[in-house]
């Protein structure tokens, strides 16, 4: 007997999506909570967990759907990065770095230097609670930023309401910078950029 051609919304199918998909969210939570421990020791507050958490939860879906070689999908974060600015250490909550070395050092070779990325995470109780912490957060950030770092901040609140909005919001930005290299790179590796470079 021939298949009907809407076999694939038949109850039998859409009855094990239903199960493989709770199957899968089971087997995704249990992974997740034998981390959870190497998570909370990288962290200094729990809004700092939350977001590295979600992090990690999205980075395991981009492994699992083959999307981590590239794109927003191909950076991790580094929790509590020391950085050294004019002979003073400061830290910063995450330090956005590519998994790929060997990319970014091939975009580097093409003439595209990769900004260094900072994430701060603003306004809750183990931050900024005193003028001298506001006034490190600001010397730190300018120095950042003068030295070509892009500095991103979300607030406590933000975090603890919608942290998925908050990772979308840091992918978008990633993903903007890792086009930008992209882009960069096929116009100096085109057979135009190529003759144009030769003629000068």
């Amino acid at each position: 007997m021939a298949l009907r051609d809407d076999w694939h919304n038949c109850d039998l199918v859409m009855r094990n999506i239903e199960e493989a998909s709770s199957h899968c969210a089971d087997v995704f939570k249990s992974n997740l909570l034998k981390i959870l421990p190497s998570l909370r020791s990288k962290c200094e507050s729990p809004i700092e967990a939350v977001f590295l958490f979600w992090w990690v939860s999205f980075q395991h879906l981009f492994d699992s759907a083959g999307m981590s070689d590239d794109g927003p999908y191909a950076w991790t974060l580094v929790p509590q990065q020391d950085v050294i600015m004019n002979g003073t250490v400061y830290r910063v909550d995450f330090e956005v770095v590519p998994r790929s070395s060997e990319r970014a050092a091939r975009l580097r070779d093409c003439g595209f230097e990769i900004p260094r990325m900072a994430v701060e995470l603003d306004g809750h109780d183990f931050h900024e609670r005193t003028k001298e912490q506001v006034a490190y957060r600001n010397t730190r950030d300018r120095l950042l930023q003068g030295a070509g770092w892009k500095v991103l901040h979300f607030s406590g609140s933000e975090v603890a309401r919608d942290p998925s909005s908050c990772l979308h919001d840091l992918l978008d930005v990633v993903h903007r910078v890792w086009e930008a290299g992209l882009a960069h790179e096929l116009r100096v590796s085109s057979p135009v950029a190529s003759n144009s470079s030769k003629q000068d």
